[in-house]
């Protein structure tokens, strides 16, 4: 099965079925005594069908959930055997049926598919059956075993009969006024039996497929239908409430059972049919004697709609399905690395729907909610154990004996828990209030779709500052959980000129061994995890970006993705509105990897078409073309203001860019791509780099931040530059003393800064050829390193000696025709570009695609991930840019890999190069960190604060 997933929502996921997986969505019951026995957890939403196998005593029980998936589980101990991923969540399981042999799972769905499982091979995909056109909400199976057929019932008003075996359909029964809900085959197969929201039940011949009765006894919609095993009658249960036993010959209501409050959803019969039992809205389960119709036992636990009921064939023990529990609301405990990652995920509103009400720091003192399960996603140290318990240890206050804070906890550690740590809570004595301890091997932070990060903002001083405390097993621990979450194993590539690069994949291997992973054998192409230092590239951080998102974090005053401007609302108040940059927002989603200049050209021109719309819909005379008129007269229709709000948010943005980039940011800019690219916009060789940097350094208009900038970018592209020389530069540009650290910081990095003539001629030789890119703006002529290794990596050419594999694991090295082309081998006299990079050996293998497209467009992207493709994850130590970001979009969208990229964290220019120029301070005593919660007052995530304990 195909899963399309980007890395946020696999976060997402991964969170949401730890805690929506402790919901009791099913029951098992002994009749006899009336009495709950087990209840089995792990769907993530409401269970809408239940049946159990056949013979060797009812084994297995299945379940089909609204999470989209089914589960198979032992009924003698209640464990979950295996799960099958059938659809998208939104597509959920409405149905499910075993063949009468024990051998094959039909499932129906909100995706109008039948599939066919093998169930004694792990749920293995057998057939998907296609044919209707709306949701398919139940299936059942034919009692024959020389041929494998199903019979679904749709919303479209049809039944389909399918032979598994051709896949094709056989009969088509059309009857109903509307949406056929429920389905059952006769034991001879002979009659099949439907229920409809039309409130009728119908009879058809299962060979012709001819209506034979109509049966129109009902009030209101039949949810369930079952024959006896005789087969001389059906029962069906509906929306009013009631139970009608038919005559299959005569078509005769025969009886009624009368007793629950609400809609019957299902209905099951002992193998005797001397039980009938019937789950219900009004969240009961009944049993009735067949024959007397009285109900002989009520069954009630759940606080919600009981949808689906099977029996044992004595009907010794009943399973009943159903949605959340009264024992589901939750308080979320989380550490600041837990918070800062579910915040990147959630919003509160979210956090509700899995049961959780409110989010508190474990740091904080919290109030008595006795009531409610604790649920604690944390690091397992020794300061956070010792919380949990506190929480639950026995306590007095002035004499009274005090119960513990939570009803119960579910602890969640976010990696491996040492053992020691365990321990401790092992003797703690509160073994009795822990429900689940589990390590979900999460600990980063997916900021992007293909993006990721550590979360250490001190990622760059902890590894290039002599003062930094670069602690590889715990990075490598970080990156494992990322591998763990995308469920791979992949081989491990490295920079072999960058030691903390091989010393943290040496350790990233190690640790992947230990991992929980489920990934079958892999494909041919393999998956590759390539660390590399910040040293391979340190000019595209500093370089001016024009594509929208890198524009936006230099120009613009972002702080943490949020940007405040103002706008007039539909009174024309000017109000000051701060709004969050993420994915929820389509138009920064589609343009966020788009030029500037098509950014503010296409934006305008999708306001005007949408405001033309609005106002014929409307009714609304043009009086105009003016923006600010048009923003303002949509605000005040209340049905697009969330569209016009984004419209004025992003047109404000895009202007505020291009009036920010003028003449004199226009001649910084390309003079650094002179200097980058070592050539000019017509393709004529840079031969001093100096004549670029001159005019800038001594341009009044340009800050000295800019000229700091551009000054590491010249000591970078020149590969050093005698000290004479760079003093002059430095005091030309007036760049005071306490910034010049910027500059000389950069030998941390092993770059030259301070190099002779003679050496940086020689250093200039040593850089690898890249090859010429095609580009539609010449101010946007350089491409980040990054991009020839995604690239490479695909094609089979990233050198093994520049990038060794750790290990004796052997790469194979694949060659995609749509990726590689031979003629590439035969390296083309092209001119060099800058690359601060010195390498021991001359390679010219580190190109881009030949025929590569690369400017495309990122509108109607979909961004999102196919877990079955080979996948290429980088990882930058110390930081990433948005550029580089960038690239790992494109390199997905033209391959046919997956692409993404992390690092410690993410610098913007300015970031940047003052994190460079603090390499060499003193480390600062660090204060304790504050979460802000995104998009507060549109149901962000927000936690409540306590006092500091």
């Amino acid at each position: 099965q195909t899963t399309t997933m980007s890395l946020r929502e696999l976060m997402k996921k991964k969170i949401v079925h730890e805690i929506r997986g402790l919901n009791s969505t099913m029951k098992v019951w002994d009749r006899g005594m009336a009495k709950l026995t087990d209840s089995l957890k792990g769907h993530l939403d409401a269970v809408r069908s239940v049946v159990l196998s056949h013979g060797d005593n009812n084994k297995f029980i299945v379940t089909g959930s609204l999470d989209g998936t089914v589960k198979v589980w032992d009924r003698a101990s209640t464990t979950c055997l295996y799960t099958i991923e059938v659809t998208q969540e939104s597509d959920g399981v409405l149905g499910v049926a075993i063949s009468n042999n024990d051998e094959y799972i039909a499932t129906a769905g909100v995706d109008k598919l039948v599939k066919v499982w093998d169930l004694n091979n792990n749920g293995k995909h057998i057939k998907t059956l296609k044919g209707h056109t709306g949701s398919v909400n139940a299936v059942a199976f034919f009692p024959s075993s020389s041929q494998v057929k199903v019979v679904s019932a749709s919303d479209d008003k049809t039944l389909k009969v399918f032979r598994v075996d051709k896949g094709k359909v056989e009969l088509q029964l059309k009857g109903h006024d509307d949406a056929v809900l429920c389905v059952a085959v006769s034991a001879d197969g002979n009659i099949i039996a439907s229920g409809s929201r039309d409130s009728t039940v119908k009879l058809w011949d299962g060979r012709s497929g001819q209506c034979l009765k109509d049966l129109s006894d009902h009030s209101g919609p039949v949810l369930a239908c079952v024959f006896t095993p005789s087969t001389q009658q059906v029962l069906s249960g509906s929306m009013d409430t009631t139970i009608k036993v038919y005559g299959v010959g005569s078509g005769n209501c025969l009886k009624t059972l009368k007793g629950h409050s609400a809609s019957v959803f299902s209905l099951a019969l002992s193998k005797d049919g001397q039980f009938v039992v019937s789950g219900s809205s009004d969240a009961s389960t009944r049993v009735w004697n067949f024959h007397s119709g009285e109900c002989v036992t009520a069954l009630k636990s759940h606080s919600d709609a009981v949808f689906s009921v099977a029996t044992t064939d004595d009907a010794s023990q009943i399973v009943q399905g159903t949605a959340m529990t009264d024992e589901d609301w939750k308080v979320l405990i989380v550490d600041n690395t837990a918070l800062r990652m579910i915040n990147q995920c959630f919003r509160m509103s979210e956090l509700m729907e899995c049961g959780v009400t409110v989010v508190e720091s474990i740091t904080k003192s919290r109030r008595d909610m006795p009531e409610f399960q604790a649920v604690y996603f944390c690091e397992p140290t020794d300061e956070n154990v010792r919380r949990i318990i506190d929480d639950f240890k026995p306590t007095t206050r002035q004499g009274t004996k005090l119960p513990p804070l939570y009803k119960n906890c579910n602890i969640f550690f976010l990696y491996d828990c040492p053992r020691p740590t365990f321990e401790m809570l092992a003797r703690a004595g509160i073994s009795q209030n822990i429900k689940t301890l589990r390590e979900v091997h999460a600990l980063f932070t997916p900021n992007e779709q293909r993006v990721f990060t550590l979360d250490k903002p001190q990622g760059l001083f902890d590894c290039y500052s002599p003062y930094g405390h670069f602690d590889v097993d715990v990075v490598a621990t970080q990156l494992a959980t990322v591998c763990e979450t995308l469920d791979e194993v992949p081989i491990v590539r490295f920079s072999s000129d960058s030691q903390r690069a091989s010393a943290l994949a040496e350790a990233l291997t190690a640790k992947l061994q230990t991992l929980p992973m489920n990934k079958k054998e892999k494909e041919a192409q393999q998956s590759q995890f390539i660390i590399i230092g910040r040293e391979t590239d340190l000019l595209s951080p500093l370089a001016h970006e024009l594509t929208y998102q890198a524009a936006a974090m230099d120009f613009l005053n972002i702080k943490g993705n949020q940007y405040t401007y103002k706008a007039r609302d539909g009174n024309g108040r000017l109000l000051e509105k701060t709004v969050p940059l993420d994915e929820s927002d389509p138009i920064w989603l589609s343009f966020r990897h788009s030029h500037i200049a098509r950014v503010m050209r296409e934006i305008t021109a999708g306001f005007k078409e949408f405001s033309d719309k609005a106002k014929e819909q409307q009714g609304i005379k043009s009086k105009g073309d003016d923006l600010n008129r048009m923003k303002e007269m949509l605000q005040a229709l209340p049905q697009h203001q969330r569209q016009t709000q984004l419209y004025s948010l992003h047109i404000d943005m895009a202007s505020t860019i291009n009036k920010t980039f003028n003449e004199d940011k226009e001649a910084l800019a390309m003079a650094e791509q002179n200097m980058l690219c070592g050539v000019d916009d017509e393709g004529h060789k840079v031969t001093d780099l100096m004549n670029e940097i001159m005019p800038i350094t001594i341009n009044k208009h340009v800050s000295i931040e800019e000229k700091v900038r551009c000054a590491m970018i010249y000591v970078l592209a020149n590969m050093g530059t005698p000290k004479s020389e760079l003093d002059s530069l430095l005091n030309n540009a007036n760049i005071p003393q306490e910034l010049r650290a910027c500059v000389n910081n950069l030998t941390n990095f092993g770059v030259s800064v301070v190099a002779d003539s003679k050496s940086s001629k020689k250093n200039k030789n040593k850089m690898s050829k890249r090859k010429t890119r095609d580009t539609e703006y010449t101010l946007s002529r350089w491409t980040p390193i990054v991009k020839d290794i995604f690239e490479d990596a695909i094609a089979g050419k990233l050198s093994t000696e520049d990038f060794p594999v750790v290990g004796k694991e052997k790469l194979k090295q694949t060659k995609s025709s749509r990726y590689y082309d031979e003629e590439e081998d035969e390296e083309e006299d092209e001119p060099l570009s800058a690359r601060q990079q010195q390498k021991k050996k001359k390679d010219g293998n580190r190109g881009g695609w030949a025929n590569s497209a690369n400017r495309m467009s990122d509108v109607g992207d979909s961004s999102s991930t196919d877990l079955n493709k080979p996948k290429i994850i980088l990882f930058i130590l110390g930081s990433v840019c948005y550029s580089e970001m960038r690239c790992a979009y494109e390199v997905a969208r033209a391959s046919n890999w997956e692409c993404y990229i992390g690092s410690h964290n993410i610098l913007s220019p300015a970031e940047f190069v003052s994190a460079v120029g603090s390499l060499t301070d003193q480390p600062k005593e660090s204060s304790t960190s504050q979460v802000v919660a995104q998009g507060e007052g549109e149901g962000g995530l927000t936690i409540v604060v306590g006092t500091a304990v």
